[in-house]
């Protein structure tokens, strides 16, 4: 009676186990459904010797896989072996298959390549219709075998894949399968004028506070949307273009808010949801307007939830710079990428001021037997050169054939000129700039044949 009981018991454990795996796998088939198409969907990778489910309000979908077969996003359903009994091997050998359940009459495409074209090999796609007197369980796939059903589209033997598709009626089971090895499905969808997509999910304008009388948010064009608090009855909200309000509420802190949308024939959304928080969690976050640039917010300007951090974006007009932002009455330092990142725990107003970037010109002296030219940091307008103070500007020198640089200064108005000692750059100084270069001859060196018999 021991032994029995051991035995149940690791039974059970296995069991246990291969249901878990299952389970786990059964994450490699998504689907999604759009206005007169449903696809199927390879977004992760199976193991062999698996059955993998997928259903929902317009398609059910069974996929039988053997030793050697796989799923994967860049091959789909691979059958690395015969899947209907080709040749006849064993049972397991009539195990790859698909089968299909729509809910709407349509048409089923899929994209099949069959990769073993050599020895004058052949594949064959058949498809079966169950009709509606079984479930997906009851199908007996012991038919599926070669020449069995109605074959689709004509033999192939070549690479190069072949989008082929059948038709379908509404709850009808149907199977596919193939003849012949190495063949895979990369796209399976089925397209139907009753498949209607989701409603794109609306938003709710956040944070909404314990005494808040009313609540909105955006929705697809003119849809209907319901709005539930907690698990309230459902309450149409006033919608108007994309815009939804609902009024006359009584919050309290926690609260849950969970609103959906329905537009036209599409299906109703999936829910947003927020809660409710209390009074004193919430600042005022202010972006006050400025000439010459803009600083915008990645939270709505108006009410912040306490603790929120906040990323504010600089951005100045043509020919401008920031001279000071203002966050909360002191003046704060951008980063390099024009951003400035805090921490909101109090009523906040943010403020700008630009400035027009001063342009200086830079005028080139070119001396004999070589150039020097501007390669970054500066401009050309109107024929000069010209460069924002401050900003560094990049020389490119090239002397001519047997010389070389013997000096390349600049100088501001009258100031004296100032050598260039670490590489060809210069920070814009506050007026114009003039450049000259100097180039001198390479110096010349001899060479004498030291060999032992030039002087033997």
């Amino acid at each position: 009676m021991k032994r029995i009981l051991s035995l149940f018991t690791a039974l059970s454990i296995l069991l246990i186990s291969l249901n878990i795996s299952v389970s786990a796998e059964e994450t490699v088939i998504t689907s999604t459904a759009e206005t007169g198409r449903y696809t199927w969907n390879f977004s992760g990778t199976g193991e062999a010797s698996n059955i993998y489910n997928i259903a929902d309000e317009y398609a059910a979908l069974r996929i039988s896989l053997g030793s050697g077969d796989s799923i994967s996003p860049d091959k789909g359903i691979y059958f690395s072996n015969p899947s209907c009994n080709e040749p006849t091997t064993s049972a397991s050998d009539s195990g790859r298959y698909l089968l299909i359940k729509p809910e709407y009459s349509g048409k089923v495409y899929f994209k099949i390549q069959f990769t073993n074209a050599t020895n004058s090999a052949k594949g064959r796609i058949w498809y079966n219709d169950f009709g509606t007197d079984k479930t997906m369980n009851e199908v007996d796939v012991s038919t599926l075998q070669k020449g069995v059903g109605t074959q689709v589209g004509s033999d192939f033997t070549g690479t190069s894949a072949q989008t082929l598709s059948f038709d379908v009626t509404a709850g009808h089971i149907y199977s596919l399968h193939t003849y012949n090895r190495t063949s895979y499905i990369s796209e399976l969808y089925y397209t139907s004028d009753d498949i209607v997509g989701k409603t794109a999910t609306p938003s709710i304008n956040t944070p909404i506070t314990s005494s808040d009388t009313s609540i909105s948010g955006t929705c697809a064009e003119n849809a209907q949307v319901s709005v539930k608090i907690n698990d309230g009855a459902a309450q149409n909200a006033v919608v108007s273009g994309t815009e939804w309000t609902l009024t006359n509420l009584t919050l309290n802190a926690n609260d849950t808010i969970s609103v959906t949308a329905k537009a036209g024939e599409y299906k109703e959304s999936n829910a947003a949801t927020a809660i409710v928080t209390a009074d004193d969690s919430v600042c005022t976050l202010i972006v006050n307007s400025t000439e010459h640039g803009s600083v915008t917010s990645d939270m709505p300007a108006g009410r912040v939830t306490k603790g929120s951090v906040v990323t504010l974006t600089v951005t100045p007009d043509s020919d401008y710079r920031l001279k000071t932002l203002t966050v909360g009455g002191d003046n704060v330092t951008v980063k390099e990428d024009n951003t400035y990142s805090f921490t909101i725990n109090d009523d906040t107003t943010v403020s700008a001021e630009f400035e027009a970037i001063p342009y200086h010109s830079i005028s080139l002296v070119q001396g004999a037997n070589g150039t020097v030219s501007v390669t970054g940091g500066a401009s050309e307008t109107g024929g000069s050169v010209r460069a924002a103070e401050g900003e560094r500007v990049t020389l490119s020198i090239s002397p001519d054939k047997g010389y070389r640089i013997k000096s390349l200064t600049y100088k501001k108005g009258e100031e004296p000129p100032v050598e260039f000692k670490y590489g060809a750059f210069f920070y814009m100084p506050d007026g114009d700039v003039t450049v000259t270069a100097e180039f001198k001859k390479e110096d010349t060196v001899s060479y004498v044949d030291t060999t032992f018999d030039t002087y033997d």
